[in-house]
């Protein structure tokens, strides 16, 4: 028997990603950047906050009679339209010569699934995940510049078992050749600075708007200030938590429904036909970065719903996110999602199930039809949640996800 080994063509590697063929979107490299700079400041932060770190700055701070200021994270991004030079710093972490050949240069190897990473036992869940995020700037340009300092935090930390270099480096990495080419750098401070030079072709669409409704259009939320020069003009961005514009809920035939719990904030509405103008499409947040606005695309809405619409966010990590970040993996975690979704609707009609008629997508099963057609299994005390009376036992369907309250209609 014969065998051949599968290798990645290095040289169509970067093409396919850094184009729109991979991504839905040039101005996705916005997106990347930016989450790359909070990550870097979200991770300093949570190393000057572990256990211990404050005992041993207090240690060197004696010795050296100063005190180290407390960390403010800081982002800051400026485009010039003569040079056509777009530029994001941070003051975060900072990378130093081993990230740059372990990380930077391997692409799909992600500092944050790494193991060093995972030593350092930070309660922090970071928004990066597949160590391609820096390939979306060769959609717009042919070359990043990199020049970043490595924090002293990262070796004073009580978990920290092998002491990093924090010498400076500014790197360049030119897409075409695949090569980067680095040297030790003249920066004083934590943190990194990436700038790109823009194409020709993409320079005219980049103005002081077009950065903020990019960044508007992809983060709910934005726990770190941006500062975002663009010429003379400039405006600093800060939404530390989410902003719901919740629709109209006096209407006959309108429901909105709030949702705020441990997984899920925002709102799920539920309405008549003739009310479908009051709301906007659908969108799904994850972490407060935009998953998805197309409606259709994810199947959250539950079958047995007529007009259904949705603004969420999810707190944590939980769906699968698709590389290109436009959208997620049709798995468990999505169907786990949707009956989530589902459990939150009947939860919500509980208190009034003969008003979830009216709202159902089959005409025929409407308030007086309560009867179950036999498809459903009756869940029992197992489908009884913490704090539910016997009048609110689930039923699931053995062919639909889909669930409903004893004593009421079966959507099916």
């Amino acid at each position: 028997m014969k065998s051949i080994d599968v290798e990645l063509g290095k040289s169509n590697m970067l093409p396919l990603i850094a184009s729109q063929q991979f991504y839905a979107s040039w101005k996705v490299f916005i997106r990347e950047l930016l989450l790359n700079a909070m990550d870097a400041c979200n991770v300093r932060q949570a190393l000057e906050w572990s256990w211990g770190t404050e005992f041993l700055e207090m240690e060197q701070a004696s010795q050296m009679r100063d005190v180290r200021a407390i960390y403010e994270p800081r982002i800051d991004i400026t485009y010039s339209s003569d040079t056509r030079l777009f530029t994001i710093e941070d003051n975060g972490i900072g990378i130093n010569e081993y990230d740059l050949e372990h990380f930077i240069a391997q692409i799909g190897a992600s500092y944050y699934t790494s193991t060093d990473f995972f030593n350092q036992q930070l309660k922090y869940e970071p928004y990066a995940n597949y160590g391609i995020g820096l390939c979306s700037c060769f959609t717009v340009s042919k070359a990043v510049l990199i020049e970043s300092k490595k924090d002293k935090v990262i070796n004073t930390a009580w978990n920290i078992s092998n002491p990093q270099d924090t010498a400076p480096v500014m790197a360049k990495w030119f897409g075409e050749s695949g090569q980067i080419e680095y040297v030790i750098s003249q920066k004083k401070t934590p943190g990194t600075r990436i700038s790109i030079p823009v194409k020709p072709s993409y320079a005219p669409y980049i103005d002081l708007d077009f950065i903020v409704e990019t960044i508007k259009h992809y983060m709910l939320t934005l726990p770190i200030p941006v500062n975002i020069r663009c010429d003379t003009k400039e405006v600093c961005l800060s939404q530390p938590k989410a902003k719901w514009n919740y629709p109209m809920n006096e209407l006959v035939g309108m429901n909105i429904i709030r949702v705020d719990n441990s997984l899920l904030e925002g709102y799920v509405a539920i309405y008549h036909p003739k009310h479908k103008g009051y709301f906007h499409k659908s969108t799904l947040y994850q972490q407060g970065v935009l998953v998805s606005d197309a409606t259709d695309i994810l199947g959250l809405a539950p079958s047995w719903i007529d007009n259904f619409s949705y603004q969420l966010n999810i707190k944590k990590r939980f769906l699968n996110i698709s590389i290109s970040r436009d959208g997620a993996a049709f798995d468990e975690k999505l169907i786990e999602l949707r009956q989530y979704i589902g459990q939150i609707i009947i939860d919500a009609f509980g208190q009034s199930p003969l008003t979830l008629g009216q709202y159902l997508s089959d005409g025929r099963k409407r308030a007086g039809k309560q009867s179950c057609t036999g498809a459903c299994i009756y869940k029992g005390a197992r489908g009884r949640g913490p704090g539910e009376d016997s009048n609110k036992r689930l039923y699931r369907a053995e062919n639909k996800d889909s669930f409903h309250a004893e004593g009421t209609f079966c959507p099916l």
